[in-house]
């Protein structure tokens, strides 16, 4: 018997987690009833229990993810940390008189759909002043201003970026301190004092961490009303987020994108960029070129006339340019070009070789069918990107390919230093692609590391990746000696 609910919960282990919250549920209220008379909600006990069952699972695995390293609970990882917490808020409902919320009505209805495109065109706004021009981005974010779970929900359905998503976390959470804190300072004036004002407010508001920490701190009987419907609030988000307000956001979004294009004709043609990234593209070039020489300071009020866009985005691409060793950044003097010299791109790019050909080498033994399969799909569709002479499209797929060698190493902490050298070349290896015939150079290349991997030759395939980074090397420096010739 309990090998058969056992083998249940390994299987369906999502389920089983669904079944663990709710007798989680179930037990915390009868305890909050029994031994408290119902002082101690049953929410704070349920939220205790989770993260004593969390310290329990840590010790007895000597994991990281507590409950969730046991096979049997591997739900509880898969539903998230938040939501055994969110469950709890919501039993808050159970208090709710039916009576009374009937009487929210129409009114309770309307602030659903308020609170949920309200907030959206402020997180929207907000999107747009740090620069962000693609729809996947803008909702992303919008959605996150409507409640901190709606956000990276509608990211990871729309395969938003973990920086998009970790934005829309931060706008929810501003939104659910805000909430929390003013409560308590305009419940008088907006008289949030019955049942029927706090479902109107918790549908307006939306977060449910917010609306139940301000309406305790107003009147603990209000909680379970303004709850009631601001759960309400984060299922619709959840639901119209990545559907209808996506779609609603994709045209205008893309004609905005279209004028930034006939800017800047460094936009990829596959997916849109930031505007942060087309900047930073373009002063990598010109650095690299040496256009703009080292000492050479850049302002970032000049930098954003140049471009059309505003501060936010022209901020962001210096400091990105600024982790790569570009420029740098000094407290009130402003942000200067730095001196990077043919020699010091060698010796980058030599230390970059050689980690590249260990990763390639450990991955030609290690490699998984579907990782292989996903390398050969990659380098066919390159070809189009070729053709086409598209930097940025190949720039893009280069850092992907490169990437799932890493993975393929099967090695945490070797792809770790891998990409972690890679991002502080990223400038350099994305300005190789600018020298001529260097794209169709660079695939040639790839086909021939993908065959030493599919012959299960280590050692070859090692070989041909670290040339292929002194090849790019070798490019990078020919370009820059081109475009000097030219300014002469």
């Amino acid at each position: 018997m309990l090998h058969m609910i056992e083998h249940v919960f390994k299987e369906q282990n999502l389920v089983a987690a669904f079944a663990v919250i709710g007798a989680v549920m179930w037990l915390s209220l009868a305890i909050s009833k029994r031994f408290t008379a119902g002082r101690v909600h049953g929410s704070a006990i349920a939220i205790l229990m989770g993260l004593a069952l969390a310290y329990a699972g840590g010790l007895m695995t000597g994991g990281q993810k507590g409950l969730a390293d046991l096979p049997v609970f591997a739900g509880i990882g898969l539903m998230g940390g938040a939501m055994l917490r969110d469950f709890a808020i919501v039993a808050t409902a159970f208090e709710v008189d039916v009576v009374e919320a009937r009487k929210a009505g129409l009114l309770g209805v309307l602030s659903l759909g308020l609170g949920t495109i309200l907030p959206f065109i402020v997180g929207v706004a907000a999107a747009l002043s740090f620069g962000y021009s693609d729809a996947i981005s803008v909702t992303t974010i919008g959605a996150g201003a409507i409640t901190y779970i709606v956000g990276p929900v509608t990211g990871a359905a729309l395969g938003a970026g973990s920086t998009v998503i970790a934005l829309s976390i931060a706008t929810g959470v501003l939104k659910a301190v805000i909430v929390m804190v003013g409560t308590p300072f305009v419940a008088r004036m907006i008289g949030l004092d019955n049942p029927h004002s706090a479902m109107a407010f918790g549908g307006l508001m939306g977060t449910v961490s917010g609306v139940a920490g301000g309406l305790a701190a107003t009147d603990p009987k209000l909680v379970p009303y303004g709850a009631l419907t601001a759960t309400f609030h984060t299922g619709i988000g959840c639901l119209v987020g990545p559907s209808i307000l996506y779609l609603g956001m994709r045209a205008p979004m893309g004609c905005v994108l279209e004028h930034r294009t006939d800017r800047d004709s460094s936009v990829n043609g596959d997916e849109p960029e930031l505007l942060s990234d087309q900047i930073r593209n373009v002063l990598t070039d010109e650095i690299a070129s040496g256009a703009l020489p080292p000492g050479m300071g850049l302002d970032e009020q000049n930098l954003a006339d140049r471009f059309g866009a505003s501060r936010t985005p022209v901020r962001e691409a210096l400091r990105q340019l600024a982790v790569t060793g570009l420029v740098e950044i000094r407290p009130r003097r402003g942000v200067i070009v730095t001196q990077t010299t043919p020699e010091r791109i060698m010796e980058m790019f030599e230390m970059s070789a050689e980690i590249e050909a260990m990763c390639v080498r450990i991955a030609t033994y290690r490699i998984t069918p579907l990782e292989r399969g996903k390398l050969i799909e990659m380098h066919d569709a390159s070809e189009a990107l070729v053709e086409r002479g598209d930097i940025d499209g190949y720039d893009k797929f280069n850092r992907e390919f490169h990437e799932v060698i890493y993975g393929a190493t099967h090695n945490a902490f070797m792809a770790e230093q891998a990409l972690a050298i890679r991002n502080r070349m990223k400038a350099f290896r994305r300005t190789q692609l600018r020298h001529p015939s260097r794209l169709a150079r660079s695939r040639e290349e790839h086909e021939t590391i993908l065959n030493a991997i599919a012959q299960g030759e280590g050692d070859e395939a090692s070989r041909r990746m670290r040339a292929h980074m002194l090849n790019a090397a070798s490019a990078i420096g020919r370009y820059i000696s081109m475009q000097t010739k030219k300014d002469l």
